[in-house]
This record gives structure tokens, C-alpha cells and sequence, in this order.
């Protein structure tokens, strides 16, 4: 058997257990997912598209799966294509046109990218330290939020302020969003702290 016959065989191997991985996943975002997309042919808005990032990473994808999956979700607007509207679209949608195919007419080069990207992504934590902190600190906001409603913009005004950033990052964290500094987060973990034993 030829190197190129081993690869194949490995990465085929590969696709299945990352596909199990990726329908797990997709399985629990798929109600948050879903409530989120725009009707057919509009693009997602800024919000929608952090909210999708939130859900998705709540049911166990990566920042890297997302940032694709959002890239696809942009292709269909741009193509009046329809968005997955069923848990079982969603799945068919991660499966078919996320995940694709291999086959023989695959090349050697991409079958080499597919085993990293794959190998590395069954074999490591989902997120990094960085990102495992903003996923945190984001649940303990959203906690927050959720058992006060009435007072959600006040809140997030307050953590805004003792923090010295703008509303916005507050948002960004309790979606997921990685663009913001470890100084920054230190401070909202901070703040955030006071606010649950508040809250208790």
C-alpha cells in the first residue's frame, strides 16, 4: 500500500470520529443556532452573528469551526441560498457543507492539511487559555444577566465602567468574543466576582 493510500485511509478514519465530534456538537447548538438566523438571502447582523458564536460555543465547537461556519452562513446570503431551518438541516449543513467530503480525487497536499486540522483538533482542548477564560467569564455574565433582567443594561453599564471599556466589551465577553485583553478580562473576573456575591 502506497504512502498516499495510508493517508487517505487515515484521514477517511479521521472524518468519522471528527464528524461524530461536530454532530454532538451541533446537536447541542442547534435550538440556540437556529433562532438566530436571518430569513433567506440577508446576511447576519453583528448581533446575530455573536449570538450564533455563543450557542455554537456552548454546544462545543471551536473558534475556528465557527469563524468557517459563519464564512459559509455569509456564502448563502450572498447566493439568496436558504439557511438550515430544522436541527435536522443544521446537521446535514455541518456535515455536507462544513465538514465535506474526501474521496480519491482529493489531493495528497489537502489530505496532509485535513489529518493536521483534524488529528489536532480531536486530540486538544477545544479552547485555549485565553479563550477558555472569555468562554467563562461570558457564562458568569450571562448567569448574571438572566436572574436580572430589569436590570441587565445597568449592569452591564456598571461592569462597562469599573472595567474602563465600553458596553460593547461587556457584550463581546458574554458572547464568546476573543478580542479582548487578558488586563481587561483580570478586571471584568473582578468585577464579575463582586457582582455574584451580590447576587447571592
Amino acid at each position: 500500500m502506497s504512502t498516499s493510500q495510508e493517508i487517505r485511509i487515515e484521514v477517511q478514519t479521521l472524518r468519522e470520529q471528527y464528524r461524530e465530534v461536530l454532530l454532538q456538537a451541533s446537536q447541542k447548538a442547534a435550538e440556540g443556532v437556529l433562532k438566530y438566523l436571518p430569513p433567506p438571502g440577508e446576511r447576519l447582523n453583528a448581533i446575530q452573528a455573536a449570538n450564533v458564536r455563543w450557542e455554537m460555543l456552548q454546544g462545543g465547537f471551536s473558534h475556528r469551526e465557527i469563524h468557517a461556519i459563519l464564512s459559509k452562513f455569509n456564502a448563502i446570503a450572498e447566493n439568496k441560498g436558504v439557511y438550515p431551518t430544522t436541527p435536522q438541516e443544521w446537521d446535514t449543513f455541518i456535515d455536507e457543507k462544513y465538514l465535506g467530503l474526501v474521496g480519491p480525487e482529493t489531493s495528497r497536499f489537502t489530505l496532509t492539511l485535513l489529518q493536521m486540522a483534524w488529528s489536532g483538533r480531536l486530540n486538544n482542548p477545544v479552547l485555549n487559555a485565553h479563550e477558555r477564560a472569555v468562554f467563562s467569564i461570558g457564562k458568569r455574565i450571562n448567569t448574571i444577566l438572566a436572574a436580572n433582567p430589569a436590570d441587565k443594561d445597568q449592569i452591564v453599564g456598571v461592569v462597562a465602567k469599573e472595567c474602563g471599556v465600553q458596553p460593547e466589551m461587556v457584550y463581546r465577553v458574554a458572547t464568546g468574543g476573543t478580542r479582548v485583553t487578558g488586563q481587561i478580562l483580570m478586571k471584568m473576573d473582578r468585577v464579575v466576582r463582586r457582582l455574584e456575591v451580590t447576587d447571592e
